[in-house]
């Protein structure tokens, strides 16, 4: 059968990260390598790796026959409307307090990030759990980054068709710069 594999989440939660560590674990991505959608803000600059996500339009016809059998970010506002597939999702999870801070280094979010990103969070899982379509994933940010291997070894076991061991070479510690103080 096929699937499509989804990276979903909230903006600043690690999706561009989990989906460039599966496009290195094998799968297909689809994303425009020269997206330049978050740009440097004083020198900072939040995804150094790039962005992984490209212009997906889910309420397209051409959606599934475009992405069967490949890797696609989708962004938290498109979730709902998802046609009905088969997919495999991953749901990139953050404290919110990092997300905040993050958003406030690319001059975004102004400290309201971290109220109403728990309400997006929730309600994408939900929509997702409440899928017979959908076989979801919910992994945490803080997690892929002290222990990447488990986190592949999970996803792995879930159906995703990816080498664990270059997945998880992928990871960079050294971004995780944006770390709440419970987390140091």
């Amino acid at each position: 059968m096929s699937v499509i594999y989804v990276v979903a989440g909230h903006p600043r939660c690690g999706t561009s990260m989990m989906m460039r560590c599966l496009q290195h674990g094998g799968l297909n991505a689809v994303y425009d390598p020269n997206n330049r959608s978050v740009h440097s803000l004083n020198g900072y600059h939040p995804d150094p790796n790039g962005i992984y996500e490209s212009k997906v339009n889910v309420k397209r016809r051409d959606f599934i026959p475009r992405h069967r059998d490949k890797l696609v970010k989708v962004l938290r506002w498109q979730v709902q409307d998802l046609p009905r597939y088969h997919y495999e999702v991953v749901l990139m999870r953050r404290n919110p307090v990092e997300v905040d801070m993050s958003m406030r280094r690319i001059g975004k979010g102004e400290g309201q990030t971290s109220r109403l990103y728990q309400g997006y969070q929730d309600r994408i899982q939900l929509i997702l759990e409440s899928r017979s379509d959908v076989n979801l994933n919910i992994l945490h940010y803080a997690d892929v980054i002290d222990d990447p291997v488990s986190a592949f070894e999970m996803l792995a076991g879930n159906g995703f068709p990816i080498n664990v061991e270059a997945a998880a070479a992928v990871v960079d510690k050294n971004l995780y710069r944006n770390r709440a103080a419970s987390d140091l």
